[in-house]
């Protein structure tokens, strides 16, 4: 009998569902709105609720499923299956979601943070195919690291290796990181950093199309502010310049820390693409020149929206 694999992808405004056969190839998936309000409690009936959804639509059921992985935002604490913490998913804390999940579906469940989970898929089946030591990371609202090591995931002691985005800069910004701190690698070279600095800027009464470009300035983006740079407003230029020569630094500090021979980089902001990427790599290799004998392939990551689900159900092999 054909035994199927589900991944799941929470995140803080949807869930994305994937069933994959026995050789990974998607057979059906789904994606519906994410509910942060509930309880865990209640968002675990949700997600029981989906699944039996998605197989019913394929005339399965529970029985045909070898495994399930699932993909959280946050510190997961992979040896236990405990959501450490979840930010954008506050009633999760502490939760033993793998423990509680299997319990209810009666089958065996994987849990761990999304990034390490892209990390994987990329490792697996995407860029970072053929690699020995890769490290992926995600550049979007913040910075996420996923580190393969050895052909396996390194998660730490105690599953929060990886964040990179909270180390510090030889820099110092000045907009202040989520975590409360100034000069992390998260308040220079993130989507959310580029927005609070132009608007900061602004503010001191520097003149920009950028409030034009959004309608308001509460309301600038990072997509706004790609696009003032391609019209070539100085304000979105030396936002964009500050962002580059942060992510630089990042992947200067991976290279350094791991010796790896891959970086594959995804995330929102990457898809500014080479307005913004072409300046960090030419940034990067001023710090690192490429050299023969320690060669680094930087590349960009391949498998797209499918990333968080085939990870999750890569987790389970």
């Amino acid at each position: 009998m054909q035994q199927y694999r589900l991944g799941i992808d929470v995140g803080g405004t949807k869930i994305a569902y994937g069933l994959f056969d026995g050789a990974y190839r998607l057979v059906a998936r789904m994606t519906e709105s994410s509910r942060p309000d509930l309880s865990s409690d209640s968002m675990m009936t949700l997600l029981c609720g989906q699944i039996d959804h998605l197989l019913g639509e394929q005339s399965l059921s529970r029985k045909d499923l070898q495994c399930i992985g699932i993909a959280l935002p946050g510190h997961i604490h992979f040896e236990k299956g405990v959501v450490v913490s979840a930010s954008n998913l506050p009633n999760w804390k502490g939760v033993p979601v793998r423990d509680a999940l299997t319990e209810r579906l009666g089958v065996p469940t994987v849990l761990d943070n999304d990034a390490n989970v892209a990390a994987w898929a990329e490792y697996c089946r995407g860029a970072g195919r053929g690699s020995r030591n890769m490290v992926y990371l995600t550049i979007s609202t913040g910075i996420g690291c996923g580190l393969v090591l050895n052909g396996s995931l390194f998660r730490g002691t105690y599953g929060a290796a990886g964040e990179i985005g909270h180390t510090f800069l030889r820099s110092s910004s000045r907009i202040v990181c989520g975590c409360g701190r100034t000069g992390c690698a998260e308040a220079a070279g993130s989507g959310t950093a580029i927005a609070r600095y132009v608007k900061a800027r602004l503010c001191e009464g520097v003149r920009s199309i950028l409030p034009d470009l959004a309608g308001r300035m509460d309301s600038i983006t990072a997509e706004h502010v790609a696009e003032g740079a391609r019209q070539k407003d100085a304000l979105s230029c030396e936002a964009l310049s500050m962002a580059a020569d942060a992510i630089a630094q990042v992947f200067y500090n991976v290279c350094q820390l791991f010796n790896c021979d891959r970086i594959v980089y995804g995330g929102g902001l990457t898809k500014i693409g080479p307005l913004l990427m072409d300046d960090v790599l030419d940034r990067f290799h001023r710090l690192l020149p490429p050299s023969d004998d320690f060669p680094v392939a930087v590349l960009p990551a391949q498998l797209g929206d499918e990333t968080g689900i085939l990870g999750a159900a890569l987790l389970t092999q």
